[in-house]
């Protein structure tokens, strides 16, 4: 038979060979992923009735979430009593043990943002917060507060911030820190609402959190869903435990953002700086 007739018969059923192939790798990559966040979801929330549907319904719902955000969220559902306590890394591991060691004190789960460079410092103790179910999320890699014109650069500290967890912490935590709680900072708050970097987010697939007040002030009235910053640094060691200590006087619950953190609530428009003044005015009337 000639070569090129050959050729044109056969080429049909080899591309639909192919494309059969594709489609079965695909979905056996679909299923690995999901199988591993049902194992996840199952350990945290500690139950055996998480269905695939809602592993890949939360998934669905971050995404949409994620896509939806053009500006550094500020705080979340104010209608519950629960806040969330945020800590940015600052100075070194002997001031991130006493605030671990607070946090065990009151049972409290916190959200730390932490540089590359410091994951890479003091590993050692992140990896005590991640074993005592803190979370540990991203805050560029060598805390480099961006200007408008460097989208690519933030990419880069991110993608270098990820491969710095991989080598100085677990691979299997950064897979579940982007399936459970892929949450961002922006250092200094700087470049934190420019559009060319919110696309970098959204094609990274991270949500940008800042804080909804002023650092905390001691005697300060706290409100429901309130995300309060701290920093790894000597003055805040005991700003942190009066902080606690207030939210419990005004029965508040701290948790970590990935449970205060509802993609239900607020989905049409998460709160932000722009708006969380109006939010709180609403929810008060």
């Amino acid at each position: 038979m000639n070569k090129k007739l050959w050729f044109l018969l056969a080429a049909p059923a080899f591309l639909v060979s192919c494309d059969s192939q594709w489609q079965n790798s695909l979905e056996k990559s679909k299923e690995e992923i999901t199988l591993q966040t049902f194992d996840t979801l199952s350990q945290k929330q500690n139950a055996d009735t998480i269905s695939f549907v809602d592993a890949i319904e939360q998934w669905n719902l971050y995404d949409s979430l994620i896509q939806k955000v053009n500006a550094p969220i500020v705080s979340w559902d104010l209608t519950k009593p629960e806040m969330s306590i945020t800590i940015d890394d600052w100075c070194g591991a002997k001031y991130t043990e006493q605030i671990l060691d607070t946090l065990a004190k009151y049972n409290v789960k916190a959200t730390f943002f932490i540089p590359g460079t410091r994951i890479k410092m003091h590993a050692e103790q992140r990896k005590r917060a991640i074993n005592e179910w803190h979370q540990v999320c991203c805050h560029s890699y060598n805390h480099h507060y961006f200007r408008a014109s460097e989208p690519d650069l933030l990419r880069k500290q991110i993608l270098d911030w990820e491969q710095e967890v991989i080598n100085s912490l677990w691979e299997d935590y950064l897979n579940r820190m982007k399936r459970d709680f892929p949450f961002f900072r922006f250092p200094g708050w700087c470049g934190d609402s420019k559009p060319e970097h919110l696309a970098i987010l959204k094609e990274l697939w991270y949500l940008p959190f800042w804080r909804s007040d002023c650092t905390w002030k001691d005697g300060k009235t706290l409100h429901n869903g309130e995300i309060e910053l701290f920093h790894v640094k000597p003055a805040d060691f005991w700003r942190i435990s009066k902080c606690i200590q207030q939210a419990q006087k005004q029965w508040l619950e701290c948790k970590p953002l990935t449970d205060i953190v509802s993609p239900e609530n607020w989905y049409e428009e998460p709160i932000t700086w722009k708006n969380l003044r109006k939010k709180r005015r609403e929810i008060s009337n």
